[in-house]
């Protein structure tokens, strides 16, 4: 089945208004031929995504609030039904979920949203749990996945399907991590060979830093899977980090769109691309342990014993440094109380001489296919010129990456100096 596949993410269908212009955009394009959705997402700065609705009904242990949020998540897919004059009723339907749980009732944003966008659209609408599975161990069946949902799509002129969600052995509804809707996507694109893979969101392509950082950033017009996925994985926002696997696999390019903005600019993703930095991600919110021994740093039995005492306390490694003398080991997340008993841990389990303890520190991770020493010296300077002070750096391969860290408080400062120092090079 030739064709592309698409995805629109929740603020793309968080209303008529935007699902008429989704709609639009399938239209316009014949090819565009089958449809992955996500729940609606936040209309304003105040409003709450669908699936946060969902996610609270399942939680709270009130009925009363449980059945004040089904009024609201009826209602809102109601409103949206009403403004596109279309013939749904789910009067049924919000029944039967108001008695699910889990990840059951978690998907219905997805199912809904594409119930009505297939309506909307006149196509056949797909569940995902009819062509989507899970192993019992909860990984994902990519044989079975693949052949049953090849097989359906092939007797589907164009088709929609929710994302996020798939179903286990048992017939039980299992979710994706969250944002899940971007696999789904990838996954289609693989079963259907599809040419390209559209992904629309809300800003126009893949952007050099996140623009809640940094005032109207330029986008990127090119990035690679490598790129794309390592920077997903650091913290940007645009694509899951799994949804590149099966694309990547097969070579298919991407496209990230606005859906505000179809013709205006935008982002191919591509399996090679010669140079040019690819994007830049900063996080806060990452504590620094370091450790002090005699020889330390080149004791592999001790950089297992760190990892198994890290691994004990339910964190991982977002960077491990090291010097002759000094293990240095950046997790994400952790309170000061948490840290302190890792310490304890660690300074018995490795008999260190000093372990220390630094929070508040972010990350920044800029990635780019041949990163020169050019571009490298280029971060130097600017940060020195903006007299930030990096804590810590670290390349795992040196003419693709660099991690710096520097303390909260100075992480706009460094933002917006190393992309002022980087844009000539995208």
């Amino acid at each position: 089945m030739e064709g592309k596949a698409v995805k629109f993410g929740g603020t793309s269908l968080c209303d008529a208004i935007q699902m008429k212009k989704a709609a639009e955009i399938v239209r316009a394009d014949p090819k565009r031929r089958v449809i992955v959705v996500s729940a609606p997402g936040k209309r304003t700065a105040k409003d709450e995504k669908m699936t946060d609705l969902l996610i609270r009904a399942d939680k709270t242990s009130s009925e009363t609030e449980r059945e004040a949020l089904f009024s609201v998540i009826q209602n809102r897919f109601d409103e949206m039904i009403h403004a596109l004059r279309l013939p749904l009723d789910f009067g049924m339907e919000y029944k039967t979920m108001r008695n699910l749980r889990g990840d059951a009732l978690i998907s219905r944003g997805e199912y809904f949203s594409a119930r009505i966008f297939s309506v909307l659209l006149g196509i056949t609408f797909l569940d995902a749990a009819g062509c989507i599975f899970f192993r019992a161990d909860g990984t994902l069946d990519e044989a079975k996945t693949r052949a049953v949902l090849s097989e359906k799509l092939s007797r589907a002129e164009r088709a929609v399907i929710p994302g996020f969600y798939g179903s286990m052995p048992s017939g039980d509804i299992r979710l994706f991590s969250r944002g899940g809707s971007d696999i789904t996507g990838a996954i289609v694109a693989d079963a259907m060979d599809a040419d390209i893979y559209e992904n629309f969101t809300d800003v126009s392509g893949f952007l050099l830093a996140d623009p809640n950082a940094v005032a109207c950033p330029r986008t990127v017009p090119v990035v690679s899977y490598r790129e794309l996925r390592y920077l997903s994985a650091m913290g940007a926002r645009v694509l899951h980090a799994d949804s590149i696997l099966p694309l990547r696999k097969k070579q298919i390019p991407v496209v990230i769109r606005n859906t505000n903005d179809p013709h205006g600019a935008h982002t191919w993703v591509v399996s090679r691309k010669e140079k040019g930095i690819g994007g830049i991600v900063g996080a806060v919110g990452y504590t620094m342990i370091s450790l002090e021994r005699a020889h330390v740093g080149d004791d592999g039995e001790a950089v297992c014993a760190l990892l198994s005492v890290l691994s004990s306390h339910g964190f991982s490694p977002v960077l491990l440094s090291h010097e002759p003398d000094t293990l240095n080991v950046l997790i994400r997340y952790c309170d000061y109380e948490k840290a302190d008993k890792i310490a304890v841990a660690i300074q018995q389990e490795l008999d260190a001489e000093i372990v220390t303890v630094r929070g508040g520190l972010a990350e920044i991770a800029i990635a780019g296919e041949g990163f020169t020493g050019e571009m490298r010296a280029s971060v130097w300077r600017a940060l020195e010129k903006a007299s930030v002070r990096p804590l810590f750096a670290a390349s795992v391969t040196e003419s693709f990456s660099l991690v710096i860290g520097v303390s909260e408080s100075e992480l706009s400062s460094a933002l917006h100096a190393i992309y002022d120092a980087l844009i000539a090079y995208i």
